[in-house]
């Protein structure tokens, strides 16, 4: 990612070559309804995706903590194997009758893991500190044109940041997240001409354009 290329530098590494890893995942087939009915998801609130293993430093707890202060109507849809929460702790975490809760708590097929990115309106991305690279669910939503809200901190706090994929909340801060899930169901996010520049850095035909430079100039010292 641009910012460990960064920080290389920083460090007096001046031989780094920044290649982003391009979007080799599936992309759904479904439309946005067909998909969100696949799932049972209802079609008349926003579906708060939380899309993945349910491993710690994904803030599923925090995000569920946030969503208990939201008053507004939404449905969170957790999808994935379990990593860390399980559903006995997202029944009794969730209290908030405004939220409606959908899961599917087990491993995803490569489609079905595109169709959930694609029947939800916004992907939730609470990480914890800890958390400091980049993340393919960012990705994957992008390429199915969907927004973001991510914590704001490390590489994918700068990727959501510098080509505006969607809102950032300070890592942590419980009412920032408040306010920004309500904020976005209010006035949902539009990705913006940025955002569709980043998409077309990452197809697979740059990556290898760029690859091959590097290797080619590498072989220039032999």
């Amino acid at each position: 990612t641009q910012e460990l290329y960064n920080n290389l530098c920083i460090n007096g590494i001046n031989n780094a070559f920044l290649v982003d890893y391009p979007m080799l995942d599936c992309i759904s087939k479904k439309k946005i309804e067909e998909a969100k009915k696949s799932f049972n998801l209802p079609l008349d609130i926003p579906i708060l995706g939380c899309i993945g293993g349910t491993s710690g430093y994904k803030g599923l707890d925090f995000l569920i903590d946030a969503l208990n202060n939201v008053k507004k109507r939404c449905c969170l849809f957790v999808a994935g194997s379990v990593v860390g929460f399980d559903q006995d702790f997202i029944d009794e975490r969730l209290k908030n009758e405004n939220v409606k809760l959908i899961l599917l708590l087990r491993r995803l097929s490569d489609e079905e893991f595109a169709d959930a990115v694609q029947a939800s309106d916004i992907i939730m991305l609470p990480y914890r500190n800890g958390f400091d690279g980049a993340s393919g669910i960012l990705i994957e939503s992008l390429f199915h044109n969907k927004h973001v809200i991510g914590s704001n901190h490390g590489s994918m706090g700068d990727l959501i940041t510098k080509y505006e994929l969607g809102r950032t909340f300070e890592t942590n801060n419980l009412e920032d997240l408040i306010n920004k899930i309500n904020m976005d169901i209010d006035i949902p996010y539009e990705l913006t001409d940025k955002a569709k520049e980043y998409k077309r850095k990452l197809l697979p035909e740059r990556f290898l354009e760029l690859n091959k430079n590097v290797y080619e100039l590498c072989m220039k010292f032999q």
